[in-house]
């Protein structure tokens, strides 16, 4: 079965197509969740916010496809070496 590569923030993972596109159609329904804290105020404040999301929100998370061939490849590779 072919791959897709999902880019979230700094971080790949690869994973079978139909799942990249389960994956996009839930985060395309998600909110936005942020905390604000204000640690020089006295007590220290924290607040809370959740909000839509625009429509051009998403550039944090990509796909993009890897071929059988490299992901076989790859897969025999096994992790990179650490310096």
């Amino acid at each position: 079965m072919s791959k897709a590569i999902i880019r979230i923030g700094y971080n790949d993972f690869v994973v079978d197509i139909s799942d990249a596109v389960t994956l996009m159609e839930i985060m395309s329904k998600a909110e936005n969740y942020k905390t604000k804290h204000d640690y020089e105020a006295t007590p220290s404040t924290t607040a809370y916010y959740i909000w839509e999301q625009e429509p051009t929100t998403g550039d944090s998370i990509t796909i993009s496809l890897l071929p059988d061939a490299v992901y076989r490849v790859a897969k025999l590779a096994g992790a990179p070496e650490k310096k």
